[in-house]
């Protein structure tokens, strides 16, 4: 099964290249966390607080519950 973060308080933390496919990440708080090149398809984030979180180069294709909200306050490739 995949990993569950629902609820947890994952700010300022380090996921940067990880394999996090499939995880749970609804309600986490992800603010300034790192999920720099990141894999995380099918990963849910629904309610995940993301200020400033830097998705640089993530994969976040097929990523469940991610609203444009979440991505215009993260750190992302955009211009």
């Amino acid at each position: 099964p995949a990993a569950s973060f629902a609820g947890a308080d994952l700010n300022a933390s380090n996921l940067s290249s990880g394999n996090f496919a499939g995880a749970n990440f609804r309600d986490a708080e992800l603010n300034s966390a790192r999920l720099r090149n990141g894999s995380f398809g099918r990963a849910n984030f629904a309610g995940a607080e993301m200020r400033r979180t830097d998705i640089r180069g993530a994969d976040l294709s097929s990523a469940r519950g991610l609203t444009q909200d979440q991505v215009r306050t993260a750190c992302g490739d955009a211009p």
